[in-house]
């Protein structure tokens, strides 16, 4: 990776991130390993493989950033905390993060950082799905609704994309609570009680 892709080259702060696309990759071919893949706009099935295999990526990013933009970061970069005393020490850290998808955080850390111009023009459903969870986590709220809000509008209108399958409306659900859409989140809270309804068995 050169030092144009990270969020900040000069940044004391190195996360450490699992690179699933690779492992997909190579997956084609196989029809056990095509179930695993990741969920995707519209066909894709959620991806229960493990980290076997698959390539760490190391993004270098600025812990003022962080903890400018996530109370979350600002915490565990204090001195409360084992992350927060090291970097303190030695003005440097390496903070494996296993779990965060690496395309949805690649983004979000490029919002905190000021990239706009490295923000995509659009996203799949599934990458928003996960930048939704990022959001979440790192209570990222503020910096990312700014951003993501035309991607958000975007697959509002896409009823048969968000409601194509089961795993995808709740996904939808998460987004619009997230990031706080009542009227899109009542709309598949109605519909998940309808068709609750419909499949359960009649007395």
């Amino acid at each position: 990776m050169s030092s144009c892709d990270h969020p900040d080259p000069d940044g004391d702060v190195v996360l450490i991130l699992t690179d699933r696309q690779d492992s997909l990759a190579s997956s084609k071919g196989s029809p056990s390993k095509r179930k695993r893949q990741s969920l995707d706009t519209a066909e894709g099935t959620a991806s229960d493989d493990g980290d076997e295999g698959r390539d760490t990526i190391e993004l270098r990013v600025s812990s003022k950033h962080l903890t400018m933009a996530s109370s979350v970061f600002r915490a565990m970069l204090s001195d409360m905390f084992r992350e927060g005393r090291e970097l303190g020490s030695t003005n440097s850290l390496k903070l494996p993060l296993p779990d965060d998808d690496l395309d949805a955080l690649r983004i979000l850390l490029n919002m905190v950082h000021g990239h706009a111009y490295r923000l995509p023009h659009s996203v799949s459903f599934s990458t928003l799905a996960n930048i939704a969870v990022l959001v979440d986590k790192y209570l990222l709220h503020e910096i990312a609704e700014v951003y993501c809000k035309s991607w958000i509008e975007w697959f509002s209108l896409k009823t048969e994309v968000k409601l194509s399958k089961p795993e995808l409306v709740y996904r939808w659900l998460d987004i619009c609570w997230v990031f706080a859409r009542k009227k899109d989140f009542q709309k598949v809270t109605r519909l998940i009680q309808r068709n609750s309804r419909a499949s359960s068995p009649t007395g």
